[in-house]
């Protein structure tokens, strides 16, 4: 497994406080007390924000920050590269395929939540996974669309 969310491109890279433990790679927002968040709507509007890993003080893509923490997180231009997040239990993603925020930091098929708004997809899997039977979260690369 590579050492970093970004594979690829030139996004916007910034830094925020954390409200909450983030794992690199979940697809964040700014939640009500301006701190960074897991993105918090199924299916729901969202850019292109993912936390990089806190390599500046030895952490890798695995590592969690802490609450209070701060971090950097990225915010992708269309085509740029990254390694998300899909959770356990989340249905086969086929290559090629839309991609929307499932609610918890992590990416699952577009149209999986109530909304299916085409405006809500995020990125475009670059490679099929299926963690249905997953205990855990695992990396998925996709491309910012």
């Amino acid at each position: 497994m590579a050492n970093t969310v970004l594979v690829k491109g030139d996004p916007m890279v910034k830094e925020a406080v954390a409200s909450e433990a983030i794992t690199p790679g979940h697809l964040v927002e700014f939640g009500g007390s301006n701190d960074l968040q897991k993105h918090s709507t199924a299916g729901g509007n969202a850019r292109a924000a993912f936390m990089r890993e806190q390599d500046y003080i030895g952490q890798d893509i695995d590592q969690a920050c802490a609450a209070g923490d701060r971090i950097p997180y990225l915010i992708g231009r269309q085509g740029d590269e990254v390694r998300g997040l899909v959770a356990a239990g989340t249905a086969a993603i086929s290559k090629g395929g839309p991609l929307e925020s499932a609610g918890d930091g992590t990416l699952q098929p577009h149209g999986t939540a109530a909304t299916g708004d085409p405006d809500n997809v995020v990125a475009y899997a670059m490679e099929a996974v299926d963690n249905s039977g997953g205990s855990s979260a695992v990396r998925i690369k996709a491309e910012i669309a």
